[in-house]
């Protein structure tokens, strides 16, 4: 081969690998869970007080706030997985959080295994520090139980 197509192999190359990892940068960089929390509701909101323990006894919680609990997760990142959401154990995880966006129900797990998802079927998306994440919504559900007692 000449000194030419080598060239224009080696910069056809670069190229296309630049293209791709642009492609695959924006397809599975980290974003918000929920991008505008003004506009999504929480259908269900369970804790289970017996993750610690590796069993699964969850309360679905009734009294909490909402607003805080969704800016919350908007303040949390997610990146989308190879992985396909297809069951799960319960007995893994300390929240189960289902959000309606407005256009999907989203259903997020945080435990061992942290992630949301869409649907069966679909593509796990694994949550960035969501061991802060757990933190944070507890803080917040007992910050609102505290209130209610006192009101």
């Amino acid at each position: 081969m000449s000194k030419k197509k080598i060239t224009l192999t080696i910069v056809f190359t670069f190229i296309i690998l630049v293209f791709i990892g642009l492609i695959l940068y924006f397809f599975y960089k980290p974003m918000p869970i929920i991008d505008n929390p003004e506009n999504c509701e929480i259908v269900k909101l369970a804790y289970n007080s017996s993750y610690e323990k590796g069993n699964s006894e969850f309360t679905e919680l009734s009294e909490f706030n909402e607003q805080d609990i969704l800016t919350c997760l908007s303040n949390y990142k997610e990146k989308k997985t190879f992985a396909i959401c297809k069951g799960y154990s319960l007995n893994n995880y300390q929240f189960e959080i289902y959000i309606d966006t407005g256009n999907d129900l989203k259903s997020i797990h945080l435990g061992h295994d942290s992630f949301s998802s869409l649907s069966y079927g679909s593509h796990k998306y694994q949550i960035v520090n969501d061991e802060d994440l757990k933190n944070d919504l507890l803080k917040i559900i007992e910050e609102g139980q505290i209130y209610e007692k006192n009101n």
